[in-house]
Order: C-alpha cells, then structure tokens, then sequence
C-alpha cells in the first residue's frame, strides 16, 4: 500500500494564523481509524480505488464497481417514482427516436395501462396488477385479442425499460394473451378486375402501384 506523507496545521481559534507542527512527514497508517485512502494504481493501468484504511484490501471497491452501483441507485430511484413520471420519461424518448406511429401505440398503451392500476410507483406494481391489465383491456376497452396482445407487449417493454421484467413479476408465458393470427384476405383475379374497371387514372395509377410493389404503411 502506498503512504501518502502530509502537512499538518493548526489554526488558533478566532484567527486566520495557521501554524506548521512537527512530524509533517508522518505517514497515514491504517491503525488511525476510519478514514478515507486513494490507491492511485500503478503504471500497467490498474484502476484507482477508494476505501476504508482500516478495511480488508480484498473489500476496496474499483471505480467502475462505484459506477455500477450509482446504476443501481438511479434504478432504485426511477423505480420508486410514481407511474405517470415514468411514462412521461419513456414516452419522450419514443418520441425522439422511433417512428410517429410507434409513439402513438405506445402512448395508447401506457395510458390505458394507468387507467388500470393507477398511479402506483413503479416497484409497487405486482403480478396481479399485469393480469388484471388484458381482462381490463378486453371487458373495459372493447379491444380486440391481437390489440390487447400488442398493448401488453408494449407496457412489458415499458417496464423493462426501467429494469422491472416478467421474471421479476413471475410472469410467465402462459400469463400473456392469447390471439389466432387471422390468414390475410386474397383477392382473385375477376375481384381486382372489376376494382380497377371502377378506378380513374390517378386512382389506377395508385392501385396498380401498390398491387405491383406490395408496399404498405411502415
């Protein structure tokens, strides 16, 4: 371990005279109880560390060991706020970085999702909580089983986002809704026929475009 040797002063109370005392050169000891030691680390590129003097040298933390844990006290915090905070947060970051109509399924979602449980912080919600959500979806919203599917998806992202997953939840698979991926509709031959005998030309130009490029809204 690396000595660090100090000056010591002393000030006379109701003075600004500061006086040098002898032993200036002592060394820092680990028996002068609890205080703070800086390792600088060494020319190979250790990391520095900080720690008790009196403490165990196998306990010191590493600078990126204090970082991980200022992750974990900002998840802690961002848990422990209400709902509708988080939701805010999460959505402006949707806004900014993902498309309008991704945004807006998302918005739908979480609004509907704190119409069901409230503005309860975020470590508050339970296991319950996320059932009860489809059920509301379904009886309360009037959606569809594909729709409810998606918006349970979208608040099971939303709560991942702040390190809350369905494991933590014990969600499982059987817990998420269930929905029939409905065959898309084909239209035959005599069908686009008689479609395209109704169009004028812009609208053929249109049509034709589509049917020719299959493209469709993204």
């Amino acid at each position: 371990m690396r000595h660090i040797k100090v000056s010591l002063y002393t000030r006379e109370s109701g003075s600004r005279r500061y006086e040098g005392q002898a032993g200036a050169g002592l060394s820092i000891h680990h028996n002068l109880g609890p205080a703070i030691r800086i390792d600088m680390g060494n020319a190979q590129g250790q990391q520095p560390c900080v720690g008790d003097l009196g403490a165990n040298p196998a306990r010191t933390r590493p600078a990126e060991g204090m970082a991980s844990d200022r992750q974990a006290l900002d998840r802690e915090h961002h848990q422990a706020q209400d709902a509708r905070r988080c939701q805010d947060e999460y959505l402006a970051e949707i806004e900014a970085g993902r498309k309008p109509k991704t945004f807006r399924a998302h918005k739908v979602s979480l609004r509907y999702f704190y119409e069901c449980v409230g503005n309860k912080p975020l470590n508050q919600i339970s296991r319950g909580d996320l059932l009860d959500f489809p059920v509301f979806l379904r009886e309360e919203k009037h959606q569809a089983d594909r729709s409810t599917y998606n918006k349970f998806e979208n608040v099971m992202t939303f709560l991942k986002h702040f390190d809350i997953n369905g494991k933590t939840l014990k969600i499982r698979a059987h817990d998420w809704p269930k929905f029939v991926e409905e065959e898309p509709e084909i239209y035959e031959q005599d069908v686009l026929d008689k479609f395209f005998a109704g169009c004028d030309a812009d609208e053929l130009l249109l049509f034709e475009f589509f049917l020719m490029t299959g493209m469709r809204e993204q």
